[in-house]
């Protein structure tokens, strides 16, 4: 009977929390904004791009969105924000480049 009780230790180890791994919420941040400038380079290359890459964008973010609160995390919620920051803004340099032509 005595078998079937944890001992101290052991029960700890056993039930205690795993520590994270720290910067795992950095990578993320960095593989989206990696993602963000691969689809806006392309379309940069393409003529009415801006539009392609506003749809991108806005399908990005929400997604970004979307897993920061299915796997509540608050990197992919900051990686949704920086996402919909710098991309609106490469959006509209992209949309001034097209009414210059």
């Amino acid at each position: 009977m005595e078998e079937d009780k944890p001992q101290g230790d052991d029960f700890l180890s056993r039930y205690s929390p795993k520590p994270k791994e720290p910067g795992n919420g950095m990578k993320i941040v960095g593989y989206n904004l990696v993602v963000l400038a691969a689809y806006s380079v392309v379309c940069l290359t393409m003529s009415g791009g801006f539009i392609l890459d506003a749809i991108a964008l806005a399908v990005h973010v929400l997604i970004c969105f979307a897993l920061a609160i299915d796997r509540r995390s608050w990197f992919w919620a900051l990686s949704g924000l920086l996402v919909l920051i710098i991309g609106f803004s490469s959006c509209a340099y992209l949309g001034s480049m097209e009414s210059m032509h």
